[in-house]
């Protein structure tokens, strides 16, 4: 079990394996522009029901779970993005998602009086900063997907360094991250690897494209539950989006 499973939830889906599907049958151009509308479209959706999530947006607040469909379908986004390897383009769309954040800190400290009502109502009226990091966190997909995004990124560009994989694979390596394979077959294959986990059981008759996927190990693994955002993973993650962008 994953971690942070949220790119694998997001690649379990069939709705999301086709449009990967129908944007990669695409010349690049096309691609590039279908990958631009995707994000776009996304990340408005996502940004809007952060801030209902603090009770500021337009609609009624959203309570109950952490869990953050919008940020799944942003996952998706940038995934398709990375498969372009266009790394160039994939630094645009964590630059506007590092621009979210800076705006929901803003929006946190100009209605701090609302936020703490919405801290209130979840039953963290005693812990508003943590309530803050979580909101926080929320801006992203998970780090761990993040990270793999950007290694799927170099793996696809033919103009990367030729020993630019083999040094994020050895950085991950060297902080307990482990990889662990992962086929991918197309939105219509009579069975996936999500469905049936034994690769004998995997319906590949239709084309199977293998990934390999980092979790994290040692210590960061446990980091506090229910937050994805920590110092150390958030360090890590710095590291290789430096190293890979």
């Amino acid at each position: 079990m994953f971690a942070e499973p949220e790119l694998e939830e997001m690649l379990s889906v069939r709705r999301a394996i086709k449009v990967l599907n129908m944007l990669e049958a695409r010349p690049m151009k096309q691609r590039l522009e279908g990958c631009r509308q995707l994000f776009d479209r996304v990340f408005r959706v996502h940004a809007d029901e952060l801030e209902r999530r603090m009770g500021l947006g337009k609609g009624p607040r959203i309570d109950g779970l952490w869990w953050h469909p919008p940020a799944h379908a942003l996952c998706m986004a940038m995934f398709a993005a990375a498969e372009t390897g266009r790394r160039d383009f994939l630094a645009e769309e964590f630059l506007r998602l590092d621009a979210l954040r800076r705006r929901v800190e803003g929006l946190i400290a100009d209605n701090r009086t609302a936020c703490l009502e919405t801290a209130r109502i979840r039953g963290r009226s005693g812990d508003f900063e943590g309530w803050k990091t979580a909101m926080l966190s929320l801006c992203y997909p998970q780090p761990r997907s993040l990270l793999n995004v950007l290694r799927v990124a170099v793996s696809r560009d033919p103009h990367a360094p030729v020993d630019l994989l083999d040094k994020i694979d050895e950085y991950c390596r060297s902080v307990e991250m482990t990889a662990t394979e992962v086929p991918i077959v197309p939105w219509n294959a009579r069975t996936t690897y999500f469905e049936f986990p034994v690769e004998s059981a995997v319906d590949t008759s239709k084309g199977v494209t293998k990934y390999s996927f980092y979790d994290w190990g040692g210590e960061t693994r446990h980091e506090v539950k229910g937050i994805s955002e920590t110092p150390k993973k958030s360090a890590i993650l710095q590291k290789v989006r430096e190293l890979a962008l």
